[in-house]
């Protein structure tokens, strides 16, 4: 489960999504839930993403984080349900994998910026963020069946940016068009490998 330092060369054979852009649904330190509609943020260099899905994609979480919040799992944070644009309760990330993933595994990853900061004391935060991420999936009630760490990719080619800001998104529409794969994360309007190395 070593951190994959970068995915770019994806790019290349990976399918294009469809041009325009959908508002964000959630952004740190808030937590998104969903089994309808996509989960979608901005990306932003001082934001770590945490993703979670089920093996049909039907049930996924993205959680943005800041370090001016606090890089925890056990905080609580304002959670959004599906297509509800108001926060209607809190609840720790921990503690929603519990109850969402309650009766079948997940797969579990992280996404951050690499370099992340040139903070010394950030980077320690982060570091920690990261060894509590894999004592966390040791603690579900299933095993998860990818546990992994990624760095986000750098933006593609101008040529080849969609319009707007950098945006991340969780869905369970996105398919490799040459080899009919499901993939799940999309970030600047590209499906992204990040289920590759899922059991």
């Amino acid at each position: 489960m070593a951190d994959s330092d970068n995915i770019r060369y994806q790019f290349g054979s990976i399918a294009r999504q469809g041009e325009g852009q959908w508002p964000p649904t959630v952004s740190a330190p808030g937590i998104h839930y969903t089994t309808t509609v996509d989960a979608r943020a901005f990306v932003n260099p001082g934001s770590i993403y945490f993703v979670a899905y089920n093996r049909t994609y039907e049930k996924r979480i993205l959680h943005v984080l800041d370090v001016r919040h606090g890089l925890s799992f056990y905080e609580q944070r304002p959670l959004y349900i599906d297509d509800d644009a108001r926060a209607q309760s809190t609840t720790s990330l921990f503690d929603l994998l519990c109850e969402k993933f309650s009766d079948e595994p997940a797969s579990l990853h992280i996404m951050n910026k690499k370099p992340f900061s040139t903070d010394v004391d950030i980077m320690w935060k982060l570091v920690d963020f990261h060894e509590e991420f894999y004592r966390v999936s040791s603690k579900l009630p299933h095993m998860p069946f990818g546990v992994q760490i990624w760095a986000i990719p750098e933006p593609p080619p101008l040529e080849k940016t969609l319009p707007g800001p950098r945006m991340i998104e969780v869905t369970k529409h996105a398919t490799h068009v040459n080899e009919g794969r499901r993939q799940a994360v999309v970030i600047d309007g590209y499906y992204l490998p990040v289920n590759r190395n899922d059991k």
